[in-house]
């Protein structure tokens, strides 16, 4: 009886269809009423399923309102590019049913310019309302993530509200905020949709690459940006340095994964650069070295320009410090050695910077070489280098803070020296055994305190108890190769900038054959290449407070941020 109903109905159901398609203008108006209720009823259940989701958007819009407006309260000069002076009109996130949105860059931009982890109010009404929030829009994103019948899409989108809720949740604990992130990210890099779409994409041959590329893509680029966002984020709280060594990565075949954040395939289009060619104050000429200091502000040494520059986080000129007030003359090229020639710098965490000021006179064509610190205000401190003639046969090319353990070291052509952070002089070395410095050779310092130097066609190590062996004032060393072989290597390998990553303990290589970053671990095991396109000559490089990587090119007159 059963079966014979559902014919019936089915029959009828037809018969009813192929009326309402040829009959008069009544039959039509009431199939287009039909038609607009069943329009009505899917958006509904639409608007349903994304409840959630759309409750954890508001939660968090009123989150950030109120913690922006607690931090202006306690702090009135904080005031950022992305809230003015309107904490009631916050374009962080949009709350239509269509059209939900969360920029990513905007919540990191916050999290750097206002949150200062050392001047929390805990007590503070607006921020522990703020918090109870950002926990609300936690939960919310929890259960949206949980309902299956949500698009892909929108499931990712939720996943970002939860990461973002609760790392503003416990803006002030950090390392909550760590283990209940560590755990979304694995779900999320573990949902079968995501893995499908890297594999398609990044994998080996495969015939779905032809289809659907950019809702792939799109796919694609919100699970990266949420692991940017944690990523950026451990880095600026400098908290979860395991976790950063150990990212979760998504396998897209039987024999490789894919690093959602470093992999070159993923940043190929993510990096920005800031700086043009000029003389004017916020343009550089031959830009040769850059360091960021606590702020994450780039500080860069212009060398053409004489002079070093300060930018913000965004690429905008902040001040310039250590012009020819600094610079003592000597008797001889007065009007050459009033100014200065910055050829490197590093700076320390009291944001004590540390100039390499270096240039050819023309009087008698012998190098000048002098270390200028100067303070956090600018104000100078010490100076190292003027009529000591062994720092003065060669260009001085690099400086390193090692800041455990107070000391800094300089490299001038085939020659380290050793000073206390004071500007006492300690030790120097000279490299032996067939080292051959490249056209501006670069030197580092990792965690342990060895030193990590580039050189024609290779890149070399000196341990730790060699570089700070004081016991002669002058000696000589024999350096070992850093890089083992490996078929990613360029074959004309050809290195300059080097900088170490201090959470994740990693080696950063700008390579000039192949226009690109080598990623090595302490162990000279080559981890990934990210290349940039961009033509470079030289220049240093430097790893910001938010995990990226920057590189001075001398060659564009650029900065660029990858």
């Amino acid at each position: 009886m059963r079966l014979t109903f559902k014919l019936l109905l089915s029959k009828i159901r037809d018969k009813g269809a192929e009326e309402f398609k040829h009959g008069d203008v009544s039959d039509e108006r009431f199939r287009n009423f039909i038609v607009r209720e069943l329009t009505a009823i899917r958006e509904k259940l639409e608007g349903l399923s994304k409840m959630d989701l759309i409750a954890s958007a508001n939660f968090f819009k009123d989150g950030v309102s109120l913690m922006y407006y607690s931090f202006e309260k306690c702090r009135p000069e904080v005031k950022t590019e992305v809230y003015k002076c309107d904490a009631d009109n916050i374009g962080l996130v949009n709350t239509e049913v269509t059209n939900i949105e969360l920029d990513d860059w905007e919540v990191l931009h916050l999290m750097s310019n206002c949150l200062q982890f050392d001047t929390l109010d805990s007590q503070n009404k607006f921020f522990v309302e703020a918090k109870d929030f950002f926990k609300k829009a936690a939960d919310s994103a929890t259960k949206a993530f949980s309902n299956e019948g949500l698009d892909i899409y929108d499931r990712v989108l939720t996943m970002k509200f939860r990461v973002a809720s609760s790392m503003l949740e416990f803006i002030d604990e950090p390392e909550i905020a760590l283990i209940l992130c560590k755990n979304y990210l694995e779900q999320l890099n573990g949902l079968p949709e995501v893995r499908e779409a890297f594999s398609v994409r990044f994998g080996g041959f495969n015939m779905r690459r032809l289809f659907c590329d950019m809702r792939r893509e799109a796919l694609i680029g919100a699970v990266a940006s949420i692991n940017r966002i944690l990523w950026e984020y451990l880095h600026l709280c400098s908290k979860g340095d395991e976790f950063l060594r150990n990212w979760p990565e998504i396998p897209v075949d039987s024999s490789r994964k894919i690093h959602p954040v470093l992999s070159w395939e993923i940043c190929r289009g993510s990096f920005w650069v800031f700086g043009e060619f000029g003389k004017l104050p916020d343009q550089l000429n031959a830009p040769v070295d850059i360091t960021t200091n606590s702020k994450g502000n780039f500080v860069v040494a212009d060398r053409y320009n004489s002079e070093i520059k300060v930018f913000s986080k965004d690429g905008n000129l902040s001040h310039r410090v250590c012009g020819p007030t600094f610079v003592q003359p000597f008797n001889e090229d007065t009007l050459v050695t009033s100014l200065l020639h910055p050829q490197c710098l590093d700076i320390d965490k009291a944001d004590q910077l540390y100039i390499g000021n270096s240039y050819e006179s023309p009087q008698n064509l012998q190098f000048a070489n002098e270390i200028i610190a100067v303070d956090n205000s600018g104000n100078f401190r010490w100076s190292f280098g003027r009529g000591v003639n062994s720092f003065n046969r060669g260009t001085l090319t690099s400086l390193a803070v090692d800041e455990n353990r107070a000391r800094l070291f300089a490299l001038c052509d085939s020659t380290v020296f050793v000073l206390s952070t004071d500007g006492t002089f300690l030790s120097c070395f000279t490299f032996t055994g067939g080292f051959k410095p490249a056209r501006e050779s670069h030197l580092c310092v990792t965690n342990r305190g060895d030193l990590i130097i580039t050189a024609l066609n290779t890149v070399y190590f000196i341990s730790k108890r060699a570089a700070n062996d004081t016991s002669f004032k002058s000696r000589t060393i024999v350096p070992f190769r850093f890089v083992r072989k490996d078929k990613r290597i360029p074959r004309r390998f050809d290195p300059s900038g080097i900088t170490f990553n201090s959470h994740t303990e990693e080696v950063i290589v700008v390579d000039r054959a192949s226009n690109s970053l080598l990623m090595f671990d302490t162990m000279g095991n080559l981890k990934r290449q990210i290349y940039f396109y961009e033509r470079y000559a030289s220049g240093g490089t430097t790893v910001t407070k938010d995990g990226h990587v920057a590189v001075a090119n001398k060659s564009t007159n650029q900065i660029l941020i990858l």
